[in-house]
């Protein structure tokens, strides 16, 4: 059974290791990500984030950032 909060923390993580070997490492880790998680929406938002921020879409990535929650900011 899943946490109520996994997916927050696993989007935390996300976060956190976003910049760590070009992203590689974000990549692998959402191969291993339930399907419940994966899917939900902390984990999206991050995603996207993470996504704006490989791409180098500046703008949409300082528009997900601002609609975080505070935590994930």
């Amino acid at each position: 059974m899943l946490s109520e909060s996994e997916a927050e923390f696993r989007s935390y993580f996300i976060l956190l290791t976003m910049d760590n070997e070009e992203g590689m490492n974000v990549l692998q880790y959402i191969k291993s990500l339930a399907p419940p998680i994966y899917h939900s929406e902390e984990v999206q938002h991050v995603l996207d984030i993470f996504q704006a921020r490989r791409s180098k879409n500046y703008v949409k990535f300082f528009e997900q950032f601002k609609s975080s929650t505070y935590m994930n900011r």
